[in-house]
């Protein structure tokens, strides 16, 4: 299945850090789509790059909260690509989507913000956040 890279998550350690991922990706043509002191937002408009503080996400997010790279989302063609990615991947190997596994339709959601998106969300076994969404 053809896929992209639609979305980073990264949980940067220090103010300096923060600074490090402004300058490094505006140098690769990544703009500024918010900033706030402990937020950052970048697209290419392909690939989006979330950047946050870890100190000030601690107790109130609920990804694991280590530095580093803690979510990557996929981008597939479709609805139908994101139940085969499911159950040709996910279900064989017994990996429960998030929020508790009762019924793949609660996870395989359309996003209210993004109305027409689809999408399945899973925990790698280092706790990466995985999604597979529609375009």
């Amino acid at each position: 299945m053809k896929t992209q890279i639609t979305f980073f998550k990264i949980d940067a350690g220090s103010k300096k850090s923060m600074r490090f991922y402004r300058d490094f990706l505006t140098y690769f043509g990544y703009k500024i789509k918010y900033e706030d002191a402990t937020k950052l937002k970048f697209s290419n408009g392909g690939t989006e790059f979330f950047i946050f503080h870890s100190v000030y996400t601690t107790g109130s997010c609920m990804y694991i909260l280590n530095t580093g790279i803690n979510a990557i989302f996929f981008k597939v063609p479709s609805k139908r690509a994101v139940n085969k990615f499911y159950n040709e991947f996910l279900k064989p190997r017994k990996i429960e989507p998030r929020w508790n596994g009762k019924a793949i339709k609660r996870f395989m959601r359309t996003n209210a913000k993004e109305e027409g998106k689809y999408s399945l969300f899973f925990d790698t076994p280092e706790r990466i956040e995985i999604g597979i969404l529609t375009d």
